[in-house]
């Protein structure tokens, strides 16, 4: 099975980004301006998908552990 070059650099930024705020921010506001972008809007808009997933998933996460469920 051959892994998309692409999709691996994706997840690394995601997975960067979901870890600090000003990351995110950059990443969020670089990813809706590509959007636009004729020739590759569909695939920003697949990363962004993906990393608001993330992202909401990582802040439950921290929000549980916060609300002392997790030691």
């Amino acid at each position: 099975m051959r892994v998309c070059m692409f999709c691996t650099v994706c997840s690394f930024l995601i997975s960067r980004a979901v870890q600090d705020q000003q990351l995110a921010n950059f990443f969020y506001w670089y990813v809706t301006v590509e959007r636009e972008d004729k020739v590759h809007g569909t695939m920003y808009t697949k990363v962004l998908t993906d990393f608001l997933k993330r992202l909401e998933a990582v802040r439950w996460d921290q929000a549980y552990v916060m609300m002392g469920h997790c030691s």
